[in-house]
């Protein structure tokens, strides 16, 4: 049995127990004695680098896999053989969202961007008598001297 195929069906074994993503590490490591992360080919879907490991895998599988999220849930466990073995053939992997997050990254930016356009441009129309304001050259309060 392939690492891919391994790591398919601790996926599904963890999806149906409501486990997180550090539980199908643990898992993989016991089955096959390495590291998930060590394996060559690397896995095609696998979290991306710096996905964090306690996110459930039912959280991981709907975000990144939409397809196999939606098999899952319309089908019982004990059709999960028939899932393992089209997955065995298939190049279905994360990259998609990957490129959607990068895509999302980019309008955040942007957007970041206008706000601190609009943020300055704000604050030069409210300075923008500040040179002849008196209470701005001297204060508020002048004392007087006696």
């Amino acid at each position: 049995m392939s690492d891919q195929k391994n790591w398919d069906a601790v996926m599904i074994k963890i999806w149906r127990n409501n486990g997180n993503l550090m539980d199908a590490m643990f898992l993989f490591n016991r089955v096959l004695g390495k590291r998930a992360t060590d394996c060559d080919p690397p896995l095609k879907r696998f979290p991306p680098g710096g996905f964090p490991w306690k996110v459930g895998v039912k959280v991981f599988v709907s975000s990144y896999l939409p397809k196999i999220s939606t098999w899952l849930w319309d089908h019982d466990a004990d059709r999960d053989i028939d899932l393992l073995r089209k997955l065995e053939g298939s190049n279905y992997d994360c990259m998609e969202k990957a490129r959607a997050d990068a895509e999302l990254k980019k309008a955040y930016k942007e957007t970041a961007t206008n706000t601190e356009k609009i943020a300055m441009a704000h604050l030069a129309y409210t300075n923008r008598n500040n040179d002849t304001n008196w209470n701005i050259v001297k204060g508020s309060r002048v004392r007087r001297q006696k």
